[in-house]
């Protein structure tokens, strides 16, 4: 897979594939019980990592004497939120926990005893909690793009004049006229970005609450917009989208 065209890169991830992929294999006769096994153990330890990094918190002052970049003060953080700090890493706030076992909170009685952090799905818990902002924000778009899929879109609408869209998207764009965004969005090479490039644009002339002339919005994602959206089933409620980072 060219992971520059990924349209979802932030969810649609190596480390979170048996996640998506496995039950679907189920359902489908594809994974037999030993690999659901398997799966089921990976998310239990993924919950018990998390749990320890919730359960454990220091002041900004000892995080810093550890070598984090936060301001030495006395605000508590967990050992969670310090994978938000830039260039934390997982190995370096396991060991701030591990030499440090006055940090355990009340709530987290166990404490060392969910020392080390498992090994297996590490690497996924960890990009979990360094990215959780970005990916809330990556799934209130595909949530948004869900909600508006039937918003129409103008007759002859000059795409050329929406300055985000590439040439090719403008080119397509304008061949095609599509009526709706969900049409837009069955159009080869048309991505997720362009779609709220011009749903925006809908939104700022009044048109996305419009729907085609003697036809009433439908709820259901039809199924050639599927592939922009993972999971994509009925009309979602959620909205609020915002940038999201690129770098994985």
């Amino acid at each position: 897979m060219f992971t520059s065209r990924a349209e979802w890169r932030l969810m649609l991830r190596a480390d979170n594939a048996d996640a998506r992929l496995t039950p679907l294999g189920a359902a489908c006769g594809l994974v037999g019980e030993r690999r659901l096994e398997r799966l089921r153990e990976k998310q239990a330890a993924m919950q018990r990592g998390l749990r320890a990094l919730r359960g454990f918190a220091l002041p900004n002052a000892e995080w810093a004497a550890a070598g984090f970049g936060v301001k030495p003060n006395g605000e508590l953080r967990t050992a969670e939120q310090m994978l938000h700090v830039p260039r934390a890493e997982l190995c370096d706030v396991e060991a701030a926990m591990a030499a440090a076992p006055h940090g355990w909170r009340k709530a987290c009685p166990e404490g060392a005893s969910l020392l080390p952090l498992p090994s297996l799905g590490r690497e996924a818990m960890e990009i979990e909690v360094k990215y959780s902002n970005y990916l809330e924000r990556q799934a209130r778009e595909v949530a948004r793009l869900e909600e508006h899929a039937m918003a129409s879109i103008p007759r002859h609408t000059d795409y050329a004049a929406l300055p985000c869209l590439s040439k090719e998207e403008v080119e397509k764009l304008t061949a095609t006229q599509p009526a709706t965004l969900s049409e837009a969005g069955a159009i080869p090479g048309i991505t997720p970005k362009a779609l709220f490039y011009i749903y925006n644009h809908l939104r700022q002339a009044g048109g996305s609450s419009r729907t085609e002339e003697g036809g009433a919005a439908e709820e259901e994602v039809p199924e050639p917009l599927r592939h922009h959206f993972p999971g994509a089933s009925d009309a979602s409620d959620a909205s609020g989208a915002e940038p999201v980072a690129e770098g994985l």
